[in-house]
């Protein structure tokens, strides 16, 4: 037998020889697009985040507004929905949720009334909070409402 003869006979033409080239390129770029999926060229050495492994809480929500926190009397306070750490509660700080409370958006009018109320969520007991800013009347000797803009991660439960 000839070396002519153990070539096969499509071999010997082109469109043959395209379809052949043509499978082999397929399948070298399917064996790629395979390996990619699972990460084989993945050149990150780097250990995953705890956020990347555990996606956060698809329905959170932070967000910040107004809430009356607690009462005040001459410049001491009562009764407030956070667990403060120290005297009265500072702006900058962060605190525990003592009980529920609605977190509004709120526009102050003078003398303490409220304008357009629209609430954002609830916080929940145990949730922490930032104070960032705080609005008490002029002291005086009869209880009057302390609110608190407070910057909050709401969730719905």
């Amino acid at each position: 037998m000839t070396k002519d003869q153990n070539t096969p006979s499509w071999w010997k033409t082109a469109p043959g020889v395209l379809t052949a080239v043509g499978g082999v390129i397929t399948a070298v770029a399917t064996l790629i697009v395979a390996l990619n999926q699972i990460g084989m060229f993945d050149n990150k050495h780097e250990p995953q985040r705890a956020e990347e492994v555990m996606p956060s809480h698809p329905i959170q929500q932070t967000t910040d507004g107004w809430t009356i926190i607690g009462e005040t009397r001459s410049g001491k306070f009562f009764d407030l929905k956070l667990m403060v750490h120290g005297d009265s509660p500072a702006i900058g700080r962060s605190y525990d949720a003592v009980e529920d409370f609605r977190l509004i958006q709120k526009r102050l009018k003078k003398g303490g009334d409220l304008g357009q109320v629209v609430t954002l969520g609830i916080v929940h007991r145990g949730d922490t909070v930032e104070v960032i800013d705080l609005y008490i009347p002029v002291p005086s000797t009869e209880m009057v409402p302390v609110w608190g803009k407070l910057r909050a991660v709401l969730h719905k439960r």
